[in-house]
């Protein structure tokens, strides 16, 4: 597990391989995951074990997102199950400049319904809003724009938002 932790900011970084006890591995296979992913490789036995692995996957997920999500996996994994791979990202930081609740409104967001026929679905959820001056650019090998939101503390980690809807930049300039 690899974890930044500050005052304002939390990052961990988890990585978990599971691999069937039916599959012997070279020891320095092993080592070279322990080495390069910072983790270990549990062999197990997915033929009459899966709904205790199940179980304790989701659990192992909770306790790296600090319960945010509770179950990676709803069904048990099946008997010709050989690998599992799992990643687990955990981040807590607050915003360089806060969004003041009171500049919360409904929006409509729209979601892809059906994509074989490309209906948009709008649904109403709450829309942040900021004043302030931020980092904008236009990069026009991706004709898009992108716009970054710094988080406290002194890192250098923001959330960069990418669109390429180019008359999304209207609404951030006045």
């Amino acid at each position: 597990m690899t974890e930044k932790d500050s005052k304002d900011l939390m990052i961990k970084l988890a990585n978990r391989i599971l691999i069937s006890n039916k599959f012997p591995l070279k020891q320095d296979f092993e080592e070279r995951i322990r080495e390069n992913f910072n983790t270990t490789i549990d062999l197990v036995d997915f033929e009459s074990n899966s709904v205790n692995i199940t179980n304790e996957i989701n659990n192992w997920v909770s306790d790296q997102t600090n319960g945010r999500i509770h179950r990676l996996f709803d069904d048990s994994f099946g008997s010709e199950t050989t690998v599992v791979l799992t990643n687990a990202v955990y981040f807590h930081g607050k915003w360089k400049y806060a969004f003041d609740p009171k500049n919360t409104a409904k929006g409509d967001f729209y979601s892809i319904g059906d994509s074989n026929v490309g209906l948009m679905i709008p649904s109403k959820v709450d829309f942040m809003q900021i004043k302030g001056k931020f980092r904008l650019e236009f990069v026009p090998d991706l004709s898009a724009i992108l716009l970054e939101l710094p988080f406290s503390g002194d890192n250098d980690i923001s959330m960069t938002i990418v669109s390429e809807n180019l008359s999304f930049i209207s609404s951030f300039i006045q």
